[in-house]
């Protein structure tokens, strides 16, 4: 399998309800499991009390994205089995080079195999035989092993921004933050009412936003019409804002590192940079440190986060430990590959947002909508690598040392 892992599209990820490995094809393989902290699955239980076994992986995941661990192990494998004779010519070498760059190439099983030819124990000179054969050898397992750099994050603590857009002749003009906005008010410029019991505030948490702008549409119309089952126009107005966020639900994810994550927000919405042209290009990151942020796209006015990346960078990431066998003819070998230097990961913030109020059919309006960032996926690099993807491990910083360690497991 080693030899037919790639980047480019031979590796396909897969997972279902009760496995999840990383697979391929072409010739007979075994399934790569991935596992966090030597684990595969976890004992759940459901609200009926149910017991079932669950994915360890499920417990990475939120609405933004899936497979946030099988990405990272799908990244790691590419720069692990890295070698220069598995692409079929130079121009497809040369790309595959550039991806992952010297901290990536640095990874590769080969490349520490060449380069420790003078390397006489047993151990090593066993698995160099195996992994150079032609045998169908096969990686069994991937393991994160994050000891006691465990981390968890509750979206339901992410601050929240209030965004008011002002529009003409169907435009945007302009977007910047609003302190505060309470639902009694029917636009956004309304001052008349100012209770807290249904003001929302830029910077609060979500969870908190959500009691105020997050009910059920029964319970708004129970709260907030004096007949519920026949609510007037001004009552269904204020249901409507007091549910915008009905379907959000919070929870606790796992995070595959050790982060430290901001609890406040900048109040300003950060400029594209501005071009000779006079056109703006979005920043291309922005690392968060003491404070979440929201940025402007190409056009200066629209709140975006595909064209910025928007992350963290952890202080701990994880030792990666493969399990690699070889058939070896019957006598089946097996082996315990460690990489015990990668110490930085990344994670990319995703931005999601609903319209407190919005009104697309005039041409002249002012809307409102309600921001916050989730955690949507993992990488080794701090650029958006759909818009640069050389380099594709460069946070774990120049002169990278994997610190690979094998050892032979003994039957």
């Amino acid at each position: 399998m080693k030899k037919l892992l790639s980047f480019m599209g031979v590796l396909a990820l897969s997972a279902s309800s009760s496995s999840a490995v990383l697979a391929c094809g072409a010739i007979p393989s075994i399934d790569v499991k991935v596992l966090v902290d030597g684990v595969e699955f976890e004992k759940k239980t459901d609200k009926d009390g149910k017991e079932s076994d669950v994915s360890v992986l499920e417990a990475y995941n939120n609405t933004l994205n899936k497979n946030k661990v099988l990405s990272v192990a799908r990244q790691l494998l590419e720069a692990i089995t890295f070698t220069k004779t598995k692409y079929q010519n130079q121009e497809k070498l040369n790309i595959e080079k550039e991806l992952l760059g010297q901290n990536g190439i640095n990874m590769s099983l080969n490349k520490y195999i060449d380069d420790n030819k003078d390397n006489q124990e047993e151990a090593f000179l066993n698995f160099k035989n195996s992994y150079t054969s032609s045998r169908n050898t096969n990686f069994t397992s991937i393991n994160f092993d994050r000891a006691n750099k465990k981390s968890i994050y509750n979206n339901g603590d992410s601050p929240i921004f209030l965004v008011k857009k002002i529009y003409k002749e169907k435009q945007l003009e302009t977007s910047e933050i609003m302190d505060s906005f309470d639902i009694k008010n029917a636009s956004v410029d309304d001052t008349t009412s100012n209770d807290q019991a249904t003001t929302v505030n830029s910077g609060d948490k979500l969870s908190d936003a959500l009691k105020v702008i997050g009910l059920s549409e029964d319970d708004a119309k129970t709260k907030y019409a004096s007949d519920p089952q026949n609510p007037n126009d001004d009552e269904k107005k204020m249901i409507s804002k007091a549910s915008v966020l009905k379907n959000v639900e919070t929870s606790e994810i796992n995070l595959l590192g050790d982060f430290e994550i901001p609890t406040k927000i900048s109040k300003e919405i950060a400029n594209a940079d501005k071009q000779e042209d006079d056109s703006y290009k979005p920043k291309i990151n922005y690392q968060l440190k003491d404070e979440f942020k929201l940025h402007f796209g190409k056009d200066n006015k629209t709140v975006q986060s595909n064209a910025t990346l928007i992350y963290s960078l952890s202080n701990k990431f994880a030792n990666v430990e493969l399990n690699f066998t070889d058939p070896n003819h019957g006598d089946q070998l097996n082996y315990l590959i460690k990489y015990t230097k990668i110490n930085n990961i990344v994670i990319n913030w995703g931005l999601r947002s609903s319209d407190i109020l919005s009104n697309t059919s005039e041409d002249n309006r002012t809307d409102l909508s309600v921001y916050w960032y989730e955690p949507a996926i993992y990488q080794f690099k701090d650029e958006i690598i759909a818009q640069n993807n050389k380099n594709i491990f460069n946070v774990l910083g120049e002169n990278f040392d994997p610190g690979i360690e094998i050892s032979q497991i003994k039957s």
